[in-house]
């Protein structure tokens, strides 16, 4: 799942997915501003078949708090 959740956010930021590790975060990743944030957030939901409550998507701003919080979902890592 961990490599499933890096495709995902590599397609949401052009990015490779070999740049997306425990160190990426919202800070780190120059193309992750507020609106991929909300794209980020809906290719989650629909890829991994979840919905996020509100607190949640403000907590997503790093790779490990999106893989806690899917986690707590019930997804495994």
């Amino acid at each position: 799942m961990e490599q499933k959740l890096k495709m995902v956010m590599a397609d949401v930021f052009e990015i490779s997915p070999d740049k997306i590790d425990g160190s990426t975060t919202m800070d780190s990743v120059e193309e992750w501003d507020s609106l991929k944030h909300i794209e980020l957030l809906t290719m989650v939901e629909e890829k991994f078949g979840i919905e996020l409550e509100m607190e949640e998507m403000i907590e997503m701003l790093t790779f490990d708090d999106i893989k806690r919080i899917l986690s707590s979902k019930g997804i495994e890592f």
